[in-house]
């Protein structure tokens, strides 16, 4: 996968991307007030033309999470990237949820110390959700 510049430069030496996967990030939140907030903003962000999109890349050193937003779907308005140690990686998990009877997402789930839980509906289907779990999981067990 190729990653965006600002991750590039994000990169220490030494480091190599173990896996990465991309999609539509959700929110975790129990309130339902909050999770219909969210959806009507990413359906007015979607409509004008600046979609959300969520990249998670594992390092052998680190987890980075990146959200970049685009402008008329085609030039970058803006980009978020946190940066997580092993250490910081609470859960992880996989959901699969099937829509109309036709449409399998399969959706990896992801908690981090000092924010909340991320879900975020892969584009690889299950193999990215499988291979991610994979490499998060070896990297947090490396601090062990």
């Amino acid at each position: 996968m190729k990653l965006s510049k600002n991750v590039q430069n994000l990169l220490k030496e030494g480091e190599t991307v173990t896996a990465s996967l991309q999609g539509n990030s959700y929110t975790t939140d129990s309130n339902p007030l909050a999770r219909l907030m969210a959806a009507v903003v990413r359906i007015i962000a979607l409509i004008t033309g600046s979609p959300t999109r969520t990249t998670i890349i594992c390092t052998n050193k680190r987890l980075i999470i990146e959200n970049a937003q685009k402008m008329l779907w085609v030039l970058d308005y803006s980009a978020d990237i946190v940066a997580v140690a092993p250490r910081g990686v609470m859960t992880t998990g996989y959901n699969f949820v099937r829509s109309w009877y036709i449409f399998k997402n399969h959706y990896f789930t992801v908690n981090v110390s000092g924010s909340g839980g991320l879900v975020i509906l892969s584009k690889d289907g299950m193999d990215g959700v499988m291979e991610m779990l994979d490499k998060v999981e070896e990297l947090r067990e490396k601090v062990n």
